[in-house]
């Protein structure tokens, strides 16, 4: 099993929490899941552009970028991101690399945005060493051939397409630090995806409502739940 975390914004935003979660996966030693994390552009591509002074929208979880000097920002903030969170993984001995859906013809967006996986054969075979894959979101648009970001939802389901016949689950940070949605003193084993958007228990629920109707199993919980001794612990989304 394969465990693919996605750090949206919000915990991206937060240096302490990757401090502690790269803690957390350097105590968990060799017993740990094979793990990999996906990232996009997080605050910083919003800091970027408003420091241009360029406002875009967000729209289907990524900035709606039509100019150059956009998507140029865009990039950068996927890039500079993608080095901090390996840095940080380094900094506590975590064997990790990072990579972007650019890189060796690994992932191209679609005119309708869904995301396409070429060859991952190569990232999967750094997994088995015992590497933490760190990728971003930064994917090519097959119509255009430019770099450009595409959704986290997209990405991840794509990944969950490409692995088969192994078995992914994605996970999802929620807002509290519990391992798993807690509800009158205890924590819920499942959780319906449609309740996701009114819970307030997900920073970003979009991807994971995307991933449910997919058919992705998905779970819920902090880095202290994913990285438990006996296994991951968390919420399902049914």
């Amino acid at each position: 099993m394969t465990y693919v975390l996605y750090l949206d914004a919000y915990h991206l935003g937060d240096p302490l929490f990757l401090q502690g979660l790269a803690r957390w996966v350097a105590q968990a030693g060799p017993q740990r899941p094979s793990l990999w994390l996906v990232h996009g552009s997080g605050e910083r591509a919003e800091r970027l552009l408003e420091a241009q002074g360029l406002f875009p929208e967000r729209s289907g979880g990524v900035w709606a970028v039509t100019r150059p000097e956009e998507r140029a920002l865009v990039e950068r903030a996927l890039r500079e991101t993608n080095r901090t969170i390996v840095a940080t993984l380094t900094d506590a001995v975590v064997p990790a690399v990072g990579i972007h859906g650019i890189d060796r013809n690994l992932m191209r967006r679609q005119a309708d945005g869904t995301v396409v996986v070429g060859r991952i054969g190569w990232v999967r075979d750094l997994a088995r060493q015992r590497v933490v894959p760190v990728l971003s979101t930064l994917v090519t648009d097959a119509a255009s051939g430019q770099p450009g970001e595409a959704a986290a939802g997209a990405v991840l389901r794509a990944l969950a397409e490409a692995m088969r016949p192994e078995a992914m689950t994605a996970v999802a940070l929620l807002k509290a630090d519990t391992p798993g949605i807690r509800q009158e003193g205890k924590t819920l084993a499942e959780v319906p995806a449609e309740a996701l958007a009114g819970g307030d228990w997900l920073p970003d629920p979009a991807p994971v409502e995307a991933l449910a109707a997919a058919g992705v199993p998905v779970l819920l919980t902090n880095r202290r739940g994913l990285l438990a001794p006996d296994g991951p612990l968390g919420t399902r989304v049914c």
